[in-house]
């Protein structure tokens, strides 16, 4: 995701208290932690512990370090992990479940694109731009099953039909740009 948005979103992690520290409650089984590492009594050595973990885990976006009175992880519900959207406002636009199995990058990414149209970052051609990376087959169109595996699939699915003007059971630019249009007119809670 961050790959297909970094030119308009920020990505960031915030590195909070460990979740499975090894002195903890709740150790990780031993070859199943990326990070096999002490709960920090320090910022320096929570700041160590960031460090060595995102590089475990190959991150590639700016990780920042909560303090240690883990102001920011309880804020923001952090533990063990949660993903959130804040619009330019400084507003939660999106709040997803604890990580990692209420982790929703799909529904994550459907909120993301809808307040890029609504704060007018995207245009309808921006959209069907970005829509059209999901082309698996390289066809020039999404087909159903397309969407389903890549953009808005809660909004774009169900109302596939009422996009398809032309009914060859595909989407093409000008068809996705008719949604994106229809996305930015629904109020809020539906997006």
């Amino acid at each position: 995701m961050n790959q297909r948005y970094r030119d308009r979103v920020q990505f960031i992690g915030i590195y909070v208290r460990e979740a499975h520290a090894a002195d903890g409650a709740w150790p990780q089984a031993d070859g199943q932690a990326a990070c096999n590492e002490l709960q920090p009594k320090t910022f320096e050595e929570r700041l160590g512990v960031a460090q060595r973990c995102s590089k475990a885990l190959n991150m590639t976006l700016p990780l920042l370090v909560d303090e240690l009175n883990d102001r920011v992880g309880h804020a923001y519900s952090g533990m063990p992990d949660r993903l959130y959207i804040i619009d330019r406002q400084g507003r939660v636009a999106y709040k997803g479940g604890r990580g990692p199995f209420g982790f929703r990058v799909g529904e994550m990414e459907q909120s993301l694109v809808g307040l890029l149209l609504a704060q007018g970052q995207w245009n309808t051609d921006e959209f069907a731009r970005q829509a059209l990376r999901g082309d698996q087959n390289h066809d020039g169109k999404l087909s159903r099953e397309e969407v389903r595996g890549w953009i808005l699939p809660r909004l774009i699915s169900p109302n596939f039909s009422r996009f398809d003007k032309n009914r060859d059971g595909a989407l093409d630019a000008g068809e996705l740009k008719a949604a994106a249009q229809w996305l930015n007119e629904q109020p809020a809670s539906k997006k």
